[in-house]
């Protein structure tokens, strides 16, 4: 089933790619999790993507073929972002991932078509694909038991955000392996065969070389483990260390 998925999502990403080629114009996917957007590495160059999920860090993400530089022009992601409302909050539920989740694919939406779902004390706000979010708006009235109002709008309010917080490790070396090895408690064998697995991921690129060197700003996503942003080398310590910044 996997090696089944994997062709065939990698089959429509060369379909897609041939076409932004030959007619000069962007083309875009669904949304994908981590795994099935690294395979757009697989029949792309790096110039040629570029991954967003509607903000920086989502799990889910939408694939967008085409050179910007070879384009000459840039254009917004076909993504809009749901906020989903009590109509009441004295009789709302506490609802759940899989409560909202439910609620849309019970309309007849595919699971492509969902973004990230993030869950505050009382709403929600939901990335959607953008064709889907005016019959979003006016059709979700329900989650559970619990009646809703269902609006676009533009950008999450940040105090809703969980902040991330900036931590220093010190480090021999500045390769991944040994960066994951500090930063997740594993030892640095777990962390070679992490990365051998292909399940290390900078900015949405497998990673297959344990040796490599991240660069300020990368996104590094390590499954079952976690995400961070590398801010750098700060400096060296007393004992000659690399002292590294992250943020997660």
């Amino acid at each position: 089933m996997k090696k089944d998925f994997n062709e065939s999502t990698i089959k429509r990403y060369e379909e897609l790619l041939e076409r932004s080629r030959r007619q000069g114009i962007y083309t875009y996917t669904p949304f994908h999790s981590t795994l099935g957007a690294s395979l757009a590495f697989k029949v792309a160059q790096e110039e040629e993507l570029k991954l967003f999920g509607g903000m920086d860090n989502c799990e889910r993400v939408v694939i967008r073929f085409g050179c910007e530089k070879n384009m000459g022009y840039t254009e917004d992601f076909p993504i809009s972002l749901l906020h989903i409302i009590p109509k009441s909050e004295k009789y709302a539920e506490k609802l759940e991932h899989r409560d909202y989740l439910g609620a849309l694919m019970n309309l007849g939406i595919e699971r492509d078509r969902i973004g990230d779902i993030i869950i505050n004390e009382k709403d929600a706000f939901i990335f959607v694909l953008e064709d889907i979010a005016d019959f979003l708006a006016r059709s979700l009235d329900t989650i559970r038991h619990t009646s809703v109002k269902c609006e676009i709008i533009y950008e999450i309010p940040k105090d809703i955000l969980k902040e991330e917080k900036e931590e220093e490790y010190s480090l021999t070396s500045l390769r991944i392996d040994a960066l994951l090895s500090k930063i997740y408690k594993i030892s640095r064998e777990d962390a070679k065969n992490l990365v051998a697995k292909e399940a290390v991921f900078v900015n949405g690129r497998p990673l297959s070389k344990p040796e490599y060197e991240p660069k300020e700003g990368e996104i590094i996503i390590a499954r079952t483990l976690g995400r961070f942003t590398y801010l750098g080398k700060q400096r060296e310590n007393k004992k000659g260390k690399n002292v590294i910044l992250i943020k997660r």
